[in-house]
This record gives C-alpha cells, structure tokens and sequence, in this order.
C-alpha cells in the first residue's frame, strides 16, 4: 500500500469528497491503481454530470474527484461550489516516493531531480527490489540505470545492455541519468572524453581489446576494459551480440587495412576481430602450400587457437590443417617396404592405416568448412600425396605379396565363426554378430575408440585376412559356418556348403543348419524392437547376426558417393545404437565386423588408373575391379588366380586388377570402389565388445604448480595435466581465475581444454596469463585464491574443481603499470 492510499484513507474518515488536481497527470497511474472504497471520478468535459451524480447520491457516499490537469480559475470551475465545501488534496510527489521506497529526506533532491523514472510501475516495482536503505545517491543511480538497461544493477551488464540496446540510453537521458553512467564508466575503464557517446566508447573497447595482445602502446583504456571484452565474448547470453559488434566495428575502423600490415606472430592471441582469425588461417593455408613455415609451428598455432573466439566458425578448416600435416608427414616419413604377405598386414595395420584415417578425417573437415575456398589449393596436394604417394605407391609394392594369399598367420574372415561363434554358443551363451558393410579397418579402430568411451564397455580390436575378391556376397557368406565357400555354376551367386547364401532367408538358413537358435537380421528391424518385444526376441534365440548397410549403400551410388564418409560418421552412431540396445536386452558378448573394406577418392579417377579388357563369353562376373569364370585372358593389369588360391572351391578362376586400378567401363562410380586385392579393400576389422559391471570413465586430473606469491599485475601460471587423455580419461574444460577470500574476481580468467594425449610428461604442462584487477590492489599483503571451476558443455553452472591459496604482495609501483 502506498502513501498515497494511507493518507485519502486517513482523509476520507474526515470528508466524503476530496478534489485531487494532478498537473500533467503524473500520478494518474497512481489514482487508478489506488485500493481505496470510495468512488473515483476522473473529471471530463462533462462537468455537469459530474455535479449531477455528487448532489443526486445518498447522503453518506464518498467520491475522489481527480483531474490529470492543474486546478482552473474560480471563473473556469464549474464545480467549485462543490470543491469549497470538500476537502482539497495535493501531494507532493518526492516526499511520497521517498516515503514509499523508505528512503532519507536527504535524497529528496536527487528524487526531485529524477521524479520522472518514477512515474510508472514498471519502472518503480523493479527498482524497489533492488534498492537498499543504506544506498547512497551513486548507488540509487546505478540501480535505476539498471532498470532502464534490464540487466544487474553492475556497471558492466548495464554497458553491455546499452552496446546492445541503445534504445535504452535514450530513456537514460530523458530521466537525466547519463552523468552517472558516463562518471562510473570513466572510473571503471578510463574512459575519459569531452563528449562520450555509446558509438565511441564501444569503438574504444574493442580497439583496445585489440591492441592489448600486440601493441600496448596503442592502448586507450585500462585493463579493466580488456577484461570487460573477454568477458562479453565469454558471455553464453551475449556472445551473439559480441560477435555482430565486432564484425560491423571492423569494416567501419578498416580493421582489414591494419591486419594486413601484422605478422602471424602479431596476431596469435589477438580475436578481437573475425578478421583476425582469417588472416592467421589464410596465412598458415599459404605456408602448408609453400612448406614456408615449420609443422611444428602451424600445430602450435592451431592447437592454441582452439581457446579463441572465433575458433567455432573456422574448426573444421584448423582440424583439415592438423589432418593433412598428419597425412604429409607419415607419407614422407614412410618407405613402405613390405617383406612378405604378413609384414603388409602388420605394417598396413599399425602404421600405413592411419594414413587412410588422416585422409577420411582431411576430407571431411574440408567438406564440412563454410570457408572451404581458402583450401582449394590444399585439398590438391593432399589429393596428389595421398593418391601417387601413397595409394599407388603403396599398392604397388603390396601387389607382388598377393600371392601367398593362402599362408597367413593371422585369422582369416572364412573361419570367423569357427574361431570366434561357436565356441561361445557353446558355452550356451548368447552371441550377437554386426556385420557393417564396407566398415574398412581404419574406420573400425575409430569406432572402437568410440565404443570405449562409453561407460562400461570394454572393446579390442584385430585384423581378418578377408575374402577375395572383396564384395559383398562372398565377405558375407564367409562370416557364416561353413566348410566350403563356391560359386554357382551359372553366375556368381555364392554357396555355403552347397546352399545359396543370397538373401536374407537363406543365411538365416545356414546359420540354422549349425544352431537352430538363430536369426539373421537388419539393423533396423532390430533397433525397431521395445523393450519388451526385444527381450521376447533375444530369449528365443542364441546367435543373432544383425547386417548394417550405411557405408556401402552411400559408395554404391554415383549420386551419393561423394558422402561415403559422412555415412562412416554417421555408421559409428547407429553401430553404437545397435550396442546399447543388445544390452537393454541383457546381451554381453558382441562381435562388429565387415565384409570387406573400402577405397574411396574424393576427385574423379584419372584416365590413367584405367585400362581396357575384353569381356569373355564364360565370364559370371566382369566389373572394374575383378572378374570370375572359367576361361580369363592374361591381361597385364589383372592377376589370375585359381579359386583355390583364394580358398573357394570349384574350377573357377578369379582375375583381380592390380593395386588401384580399374577396367575401364560405362557409367559412374568411381570414387567409391572395393573388390580388389589392395590392403584398403582386403584386410577387415574384428571388434570384440564386453559389457562392463562397473563404471570405467574419468576426467582426467589437473593440477596447478603453485608459487610463493604474487608480486606484479601479470602473473604466468602453469597447469599440469595427470596423465595423457585416453579411452577412458576424459578431457576437462577449466575456467581459473584469482578470487579474492570473500570470493570477489580480481583477474582475468581463462577458459582451457586440458585434452592432451602426450605421453611425456613435461609437454603436458600449460602456462597461462593472467592479468589482475585494478581491485586487486585492495588484496595486497593478503592470501588470495586461484579458482578452478569446471565448464560443463550447454549449460552456465561452473561447479569447483579445485582451488589453491597464494600470498598477494603488489609493490605501490604496480599501481602505476596499467599494462
């Protein structure tokens, strides 16, 4: 209840009718809301009414009689017969905003001086929440700039609100507030102008936001002001904003005009401006071209810039950068010699394999990048050094090896079951088989990375000599029980044990033929299954084998080959759906494997990795990359083998074209190819996954190396992380600051990913700056904190991680450095 009410009621125990002239109706917001039991007449042009209704009621009724304009002369009051024999009431306005906030009379002037911002609720409720009786004028001011900007009554949420809404700043000068605003900026950021304006200082912020991380000397502001910036950049509510500013701040200063005369050395911790980050990428884009620059350094550059602002609009061209170093430098550091059949293999698993994933991992952030033209160039060499440096190189020399097919030490896919089903089933387990097709080797060793991530999933791997030819009939009737492996003697159809392995129903079939409690099925129907069907479904049987086509179904298509690698990405989560979902069904024992692997380019193949041949009329099988009948020419670049050869029965013979070329044929599909005998195509992954009882997943641990004390304004601290991050230790995000002991910020902070995977200890330790506060001379002589808090991903709470105590003992010289 406000003055107001309390005293018309006092007044009203007194008379029944009380006149209440308002000029300019300032209050009649007030007289409208007023919970009074009198009747309330607004005086209008109908005066006469007014009277009528007054003189003509009972004789104990009570009215308020308002008017939103001043009183009018006796000769132009028509009711003033009724005015002289009421009561009439004023009030005067400050004393009753004074009374009803509870404030002093000492501000009655500052509340005369700023009467308007309280002539309306909207203003005045909020405003009340705020305030404090111990408030003095400065403090009132900030809280009622506050209320205009809608934000926390802190001077740097208000500039914010006002950079963003400048609307707002008018309603500032209207109610006479700006003085205020402009002293406590000046003071805070010295910010120190004849005629500020919020165009200017905005302008002042972000130059020396700017300039602060390679030319202090162009600095205008205080360090204060960088750490404003840092923290509007960091802001998960008004980064959007930041980042509009910024890019309309830097075509109207030529910010371009001013980079383009910096060093990369220059800008390494300068994001102040998109432009910035383009000069660095577009500058480490020319030195991989050129080899300019050393690797190392481009690493550093990279991995540094990861912590920056505007790191998200350009990762996926900083990770191509990392990916094609990595592919260069295993390429050039490779001889690729191969000794025999079985050191290919090795090699090609351990080593040469990584080359493929560098590749696939290339492609696909190229591919993703918005900015994808500054790579063109770059996606050249890397198509050059991983098509003639390594694929053909590589291949070529494995070719000579082929031969000995049939004398490896290592499992081959035709005796995956054997090996691997049976003898678990015979332990009357259960066993659940995925055969993703066309999930190569390299590919595999990331998902396995993937799968052990999880939490409570262990996972290995190992390498299958696979079938060959390499497709998919044949890799997927090897991962049946069989004894023998044939082709029709029609066309390629190919038999288990003399029965037709095409299609589903009849692999079901010869699953059936070893254990009756079996079922061949898809990936869809299978994650299709509730809870309780599925359960239903897994108690009646004992193998499941659940096939997985997204790889091979993207390659196969001349329209859709181009994302082959993006179905790899998109395979790793549906494998890893099929996962969780045979656990919801209380399945433990799991097998991921393939039926062949893959080759894939991502320019057209050249002319030259083609060749011409001649179709013969006993051919089953004529493509680009193998042929199957009876009767097949010596042709240069295919080598013949007896079926036996390649452990299939029958008189057949088996041409496969050498290392990675092709017979040359209508249509499309190039890019995309598997069937051959190239390490890429033949060697396929074996997963082994177990459920685990208890949970196996950590973040990894950070420590701070701690000093004696802190005696300047800028402080290098170093953090050690534990251990290198694995499987199962995780990366932690870290945001540390110094924190006075009644928690008040006296630094700048940083935001830091600890996610190191360096096995030497010394490269896991981390220096990072941290600037003080001008506060933080408050502090001196006194044990402050660093504070480490953790940042969890898509939300604001920043709980502690962990926090260290250190002495604070600033010299008074230190209040004179302000950079």
């Amino acid at each position: 209840m406000s003055n107001i009410d309390k005293r018309l009621k006092e007044l009203f125990e007194k008379h029944n009718i009380i006149f209440w002239y308002d000029d300019e109706g300032k209050l009649q917001e007030e007289f409208d809301s007023l919970e009074i039991d009198v009747i309330k007449i607004l005086i209008d042009d109908n005066q006469f009414n007014i009277k009528y209704q007054i003189l003509k009621s009972a004789k104990n009724s009570k009215y308020l009689v308002y008017s939103n304009k001043k009183e009018p002369g006796y000769d132009d009051n028509w009711l003033l017969d009724l005015q002289l024999k009421s009561y009439l009431f004023s009030a005067d306005r400050a004393s009753i905003i004074l009374s009803d906030l509870g404030l002093d009379i000492v501000y009655k002037p500052f509340i005369t001086r700023h009467i308007e911002f309280f002539t309306a609720k909207t203003r005045v409720d909020p405003f009340v929440k705020l305030i404090d009786t111990s408030d003095d004028a400065e403090k009132l001011a900030i809280k009622m700039l506050a209320v205009l900007s809608k934000c926390s009554p802190k001077i740097e949420h208000i500039a914010i609100n006002l950079m963003i809404n400048d609307k707002a700043y008018v309603d500032i000068c209207k109610y006479e507030l700006e003085d205020y605003l402009w002293k406590n900026i000046k003071y805070k950021y010295q910010y120190d102008v004849e005629n500020p304006t919020l165009k200017d200082f905005t302008y002042k912020l972000l130059q020396n936001h700017f300039f602060s991380s390679w030319d202090k000397n162009k600095c205008e502001l205080n360090k204060e002001a960088v750490l404003f910036v840092k923290n509007w950049m960091d802001s998960s509510t008004n980064k959007e904003s930041f980042r509009a500013i910024s890019k309309s701040i830097q075509s109207e200063l030529a910010i371009e005009s001013i980079v383009q005369t910096c060093s990369i050395e220059d800008m390494l911790e300068c994001d102040t401006y998109e432009l910035c980050e383009q000069m660095l990428i577009s500058n480490i884009a020319k030195a991989l071209i050129t080899d300019s620059t050393s690797k190392e350094k481009i690493i550093d550059i990279c991995t540094n810039r990861e912590h920056t602002f505007w790191y998200a609009s350009y990762e996926n061209i900083y990770k191509a950068f990392l990916f094609a170093i990595k592919l260069e430098t295993s390429v050039k550091s490779s001889n690729f010699l191969i000794n025999s059949f079985d050191d290919g293999l090795e090699k090609y698993v351990n080593e040469f394999s990584k080359v493929d994933y560098y590749y696939r991992k290339y492609i696909k952030h190229s591919n993703k990048s918005e900015h994808n033209q500054i790579l063109k160039a770059l996606d050249e060499k890397i198509e050059r050094i991983y098509l003639n440096d390594f694929l053909r190189d590589l291949n070529n020399i494995w070719q000579s090896h082929v031969k000995d097919y049939k004398n490896s030490k290592f499992s081959y896919q035709k005796d995956f079951y054997k090996t691997n089903v049976k003898p678990i089933a015979q332990k009357d387990q259960k066993v659940f088989v995925i055969i993703s097709d066309a999930l190569r080797f390299e590919c595999a060793v990331e998902l396995k990375n993937r799968i052990l991530g999880l939490n409570r999933y262990s996972a290995k791997i190992e390498p299958m000599v696979g079938v060959l030819p390499s497709f998919t009939q044949l890799g997927v009737a090897s991962l049946l029980p069989n004894e023998t492996l044939s082709f029709n003697a029609n066309d390629d159809t190919v038999y288990v044990d003399n029965i037709s392995s095409r299609g589903t129903k009849n692999r079901e079939k010869i699953l059936k033929n070893t254990n009756e409690k079996s079922v061949y099925t898809n990936s869809e129907s299978f994650l299709s299954l509730n809870r309780e069907t599925g359960r239903e479904f897994i108690k009646e049987n004992q193998i499941v084998y659940i096939y997985h086509n997204e790889i091979d179904a993207t390659g196969d298509k001349k329209e859709s080959e181009h994302k082959v690698f993006e179905a790899v990405e998109d395979s790793f989560i549906t494998i890893k759906k099929i996962i969780k979902q045979i656990s919801n069904f209380n399945g433990s024992n799991i097998f991921i494997t393939s039926d062949h692997g893959f080759l894939y380019q991502d320019t057209p193949t050249l002319e030259s990795e083609f060749f011409k041949a001649e179709k013969a009329d006993d051919v089953k099988r004529f493509n680009r990359r193998f042929i199957i009948g009876s009767d097949i020419q010596n042709i240069d670049g295919i080598d013949i083998f007896d079926a036996s050869d390649l452990n299939i029965a029958g008189d057949d013979k088996i041409g496969l074209v050498k290392s990675i070329n092709k017979i040359k044929l209508q249509g499309g599909g190039h890019r995309f190819v598997h069937g051959r005998s190239t390490l890429q195509e033949m060697v396929v992954p074996l997963i082994c996954v177990k459920k685990m009882r208890k949970d196996d997943v950590t973040n990894v641990e950070v420590s701070c190396i701690p000093i004696s004390q802190i005696t300047t304004n800028s402080v290098m601290l170093s953090f050690y992380q534990e251990e290198p991050i694995s499987d199962k230790i995780k990366p932690i995000t870290l945001k540390i600051a110094f924190y006075s002991k009644d928690d008040k910020l006296i630094s700048t902070y940083n935001s830091y990913s600890f996610n190191s995977t360096d096995t030497h200890d010394r490269n896991r330790e981390v220096k990072l700056k941290f600037d003080l506060k001008q506060n933080a001379s408050n502090y001196s002589g006194q044990n402050i904190k660093i504070v480490m808090k953790r940042v969890i991903e898509d939300s604001n709470e920043e709980p502690l991680y962990k926090e260290y105590e250190i002495k604070l003992q600033l010299s008074f010289i230190n209040d004179f450095d302000e950079f």
